[in-house]
């Protein structure tokens, strides 16, 4: 499910030379499946889904896994890309969100989302295709846009940055965060910053207690040259 292959034929959207703008509106559509193919579009860009099989995984939402093709286009710009995963996950309630992945929201239920993951001004495309979060929660591949090649090209990277994850990552200032829940009394706050269209991890925050414990013991770990340090471990009531 994380090895989707790219069949390219041009870009998706042009190459802004500034920084993403967190602060534009987001904009949202829905769609249903008809016969195994699905069309939504926002903003001027449009995505085709087709599949060889579909079935109902709950009642808003189905799973395409046999044959699925996914085109991306701007009619504006007459540009097509062609995507094949393994499996999507379509949800007719929410579709395809185009905007900033900052705190709140229901972004994490979508089924395709354009976002700015690394920072350099262009979109970059997430597409629900399996089940790999926390607690059966969604995962996503992520496709990070290449502006030198103009194209699409998976991120493994990020990918697994939904892998256990509670929800999807959020981007803001800079910085990429997950949330990772452990049984009952155990929460993983990680941090990362992005080097070289990578996210890099820079401080991870676990909040834990016993259960019946009034206490929860916070250890902060930074990154210090090329290692994770502790630098705090307190009690908080």
């Amino acid at each position: 499910m994380k090895y989707a292959t790219i069949i390219w034929m041009t870009s998706l959207l042009p190459v802004h030379a500034c920084a993403a703008d967190t602060s534009r509106a987001p904009i949202s559509a829905s769609a249903s499946l008809t016969k195994n193919e699905l069309n939504v579009a926002v903003d001027g860009v449009t995505l085709n889904m087709k599949a060889n099989g579909c079935s109902s995984f709950t009642g808003e939402i189905s799973l395409c896994n046999s044959g699925v093709q996914l085109t991306i286009t701007n009619s504006s710009a007459n540009i097509n890309q062609v995507i094949r995963p393994s499996a999507v996950f379509i949800s007719n309630k929410y579709t395809l969100y185009d905007g900033p992945l900052t705190e709140g929201g229901e972004r994490g239920t979508y089924s395709f989302l354009l976002s700015d993951v690394n920072g350099d001004g262009n979109d970059d495309l997430i597409v629900w295709t399996g089940r790999d979060g926390g607690y059966g929660g969604p995962s996503f591949d992520v496709y990070l846009f290449n502006a030198a090649e103009h194209k699409y090209v998976y991120s493994q990277a990020y990918s697994d940055l939904t892998v256990g994850s509670i929800r999807l990552f959020t981007v803001e200032n800079g910085k990429v965060r997950t949330i990772v829940k452990d049984g009952c009394c155990t929460h993983i706050f990680e941090t990362y910053q992005v080097e070289s269209d990578e996210p890099k991890l820079i401080e991870r925050v676990t909040e834990s207690a016993s259960e019946g414990s009034d206490k929860i013991i916070v250890k902060t770990e930074r990154l210090i040259g090329d290692r994770m340090t502790v630098v705090r471990i307190e009690a908080k009531d």
